[in-house]
């Protein structure tokens, strides 16, 4: 009985001691959908930190804030899995902060991307990050492309493109809308 009491304790303890997921970078090129349950794509190489924080363009009586966020270890229920990512929220004012065109900033203190307005897995290079843009202003327009790179020598300036996915539309249905309601092609500055 204790040979067999012996038995059972050492395959409970390997059964529970590898439970634990094995850690992959996130800029591994992985997703959570071919990783098994348990896993983390974790940034481990913190590539998403330099492009946290508040980032301010201001031109004339014209505001825009950006603020991008990290999130870690957050769990997918659906894969079983944890992952790292950032995400950005922005806010756009005119007649010196009179009048507000657009906020997201703090409209959610959900951090799954579906509640944000920018978001990406992290940095394809040092000094780029791509991120998908949701033009809140703009709710029927499809996801576009927003994309930050450190201006050369510096971490605390970003140029800011957008760029537009909309490649068609059918004949007899309304032209897309193409415009942005932020400003686009600036250089930002970190707070």
């Amino acid at each position: 009985m204790k040979k067999i009491n012996f038995l059972l304790a050492i395959i409970f303890t390997f059964t529970y001691t590898n439970v634990k997921g094995q850690i992959y970078d996130s800029n591994s090129g992985y997703v959570l959908q071919d990783l098994p349950a348990g896993s983390y794509l974790q940034d481990i190489q913190n590539k998403i930190n330099p492009f946290v924080g508040i980032w301010i363009w201001t031109d004339g009586d014209q505001t825009l804030t950006i603020k991008l966020e990290k999130v870690e270890h957050q769990y997918y229920p659906q894969y079983g899995s944890y992952k790292d990512y950032i995400i950005g929220d922005y806010s756009y004012t005119i007649d010196n902060g009179s009048t507000i065109v657009s906020n997201t900033i703090n409209q959610s203190t959900n951090l799954y991307p579906d509640y944000h307005s920018m978001y990406a897995s992290g940095p394809m290079e040092d000094n780029l990050l791509n991120m998908s843009f949701r033009d809140l202003a703009n709710p029927d327009k499809p996801f576009q492309t927003v994309i930050f790179k450190f201006i050369d020598g510096t971490t605390n300036q970003l140029s800011l493109k957008i760029m537009n996915h909309t490649r068609g539309y059918l004949a007899g249905t309304p032209v897309p809308n193409t415009s942005f309601i932020i400003p686009k092609d600036i250089v930002l500055t970190k707070q």
